[in-house]
């Protein structure tokens, strides 16, 4: 079933919205050649560098991830490798990798740590 892995695909707008200086957060599941889920939202608060947007956004990601993989696991399509996550910011891919990051990212929510 390798043509059935699942992909993520996250990304964010920084200050998208110039009147309420939120950002917008997209993502996209493809399972084989077919996108399955995807969301584009205006996050609930206001960040302060695109870092931190990557961040949530990339976090939003993960929360769908691990519902689809609950889903497919219910429907026999288990996927036995974790799920890449494709994000475009180098500073969140570092602070989701190390954990001794979030002593710096205390102001950021916690529920955006479960990356």
């Amino acid at each position: 079933m390798d043509d059935f892995s699942l992909i993520g695909y996250s990304d964010s707008d920084f200050d998208g919205d110039k009147e309420t200086g939120v950002s917008t957060s997209e993502y996209a599941m493809s399972l084989g050649s077919g996108v399955v889920s995807w969301r584009s939202r205006k996050q609930l608060v206001p960040v302060d560098s695109t870092t931190e947007e990557e961040y949530v956004a990339t976090a939003e990601a993960t929360k769908d991830i691990v519902w689809l993989r609950k889903i497919l696991e219910d429907l026999q399509v288990k996927q036995v490798q974790s799920t890449p996550l494709m994000i475009d910011n180098t500073s969140a891919i570092k602070w989701a990798k190390n954990p001794k990051f979030h002593d710096r990212t205390k102001h950021i929510n916690t529920q955006y740590h479960l990356i």
